[in-house]
């Protein structure tokens, strides 16, 4: 939580994250865990600040704690979203090195594989790490963009609120949120082109994958990843060109506008029953995650106003 956090600061202003970060620790009562230190030299680190991260990475060389490969390895993220990605790759493996079996930072180091284009690596360690739902694809995207990397997606509106498929409008939004650059098809059919263009890489990666859980874990997939050093420019620059054909075409693409969720349908007990037991259930039909449910006993006009709760579920009816 304390790393999430301080990420989210960066996202906003890399230039006043670390003096808010700093001042929001010292509201802590007690003593400070290790997270708040890394996560001080992780800000400080962004804001062109290196010696914190310089000076734990130092310690955490030397201390014979448990938990040193973890941190080393958060610390090694900083170094990713600094950009410093051969840095990130010297920590992150030593860390995997040290904790062969943490699936968080086996993945953590196949992004970092990843960036600097050693696909082979990458896969070797996603092969050895479980796919863990929780770093997906989106989150990268926010991370990009804070970084300064223009981030432009063309996505389809029918999925947008199709109700099978939930996670789709989550993670739009969230990215719309971050920064991303969005937009719609307009015209008749269907988007269904898996494509990303890197363009200060000339890279281009095309397949059937979705950046989806099934598409990484289990399904089978075929993906062509192209760089230069294959040779073959043309490639990169159809897919290129097709983007920015479709980009610059105003009438058969729009700029992405969120939506609200939908009104949820209630289910049991029925609307306006009475008599229920202390330990009804509530079944509701929703496309939303987190929903608001107002408990309400019998009162009179002159009582407080019904006290609302949040309740949070990870499945729907």
């Amino acid at each position: 939580m304390v790393a999430s956090y301080a990420q989210a600061l960066a996202a906003a202003d890399r230039r006043s994250a670390l003096a808010d970060f700093r001042r929001w620790a010292e509201s802590v009562k007690g003593e400070k865990p290790r997270e708040v230190e890394l996560a001080a030299a992780g800000l400080g680190l962004l804001a062109g600040d290196p010696e914190a991260a310089h000076r734990l990475e130092i310690e955490l060389q030397q201390v014979g704690d448990v938990q040193a490969p973890v941190w080393k390895g958060e610390l090694g993220w900083w170094h990713y979203l600094k950009g410093d990605y051969q840095k990130s790759l010297d920590l992150l493996s030593e860390a995997v090195q040290q904790r062969p079996g943490d699936m968080k930072l086996g993945l953590l180091l196949a992004w970092t594989q990843i960036e600097i284009r050693r696909y082979g690596d990458a896969l070797q360690t996603l092969d050895g790490a479980v796919y863990e739902q929780k770093v997906q694809p989106e989150r990268a995207i926010i991370r990009a963009v804070a970084r300064g990397v223009a981030v432009r997606i063309i996505t389809e509106p029918t999925e947008y609120r199709n109700p099978i498929r939930l996670y789709d409008s989550k993670h739009v939004d969230r990215m719309w949120m971050g920064g991303a650059q969005i937009k719609m098809r307009q015209h008749l059919g269907l988007t269904h082109e898996a494509a990303v263009v890197m363009r200060g890489l000339g890279e281009v990666i095309f397949g059937s994958s979705n950046w989806t859980t099934a598409s990484a874990g289990y399904q089978d997939e075929h993906n062509y990843f192209y760089n230069p050093s294959l040779g073959k420019p043309w490639f990169y620059q159809w897919f290129a060109d097709q983007f920015d054909s479709k980009w610059n075409d105003t009438v058969n693409y729009v700029p992405f506008q969120p939506l609200p969720p939908d009104s949820p349908s209630y289910l049991s007990p029925a609307n306006f029953a009475s008599g229920q037991s202390s330990s009804v259930t509530l079944t509701w039909a929703s496309t939303e995650e987190r929903v608001e449910v107002w408990l309400n006993a019998a009162r009179s006009s002159a009582e407080p106003p019904p006290r609302a709760t949040m309740i949070t579920s990870t499945f729907f009816e």
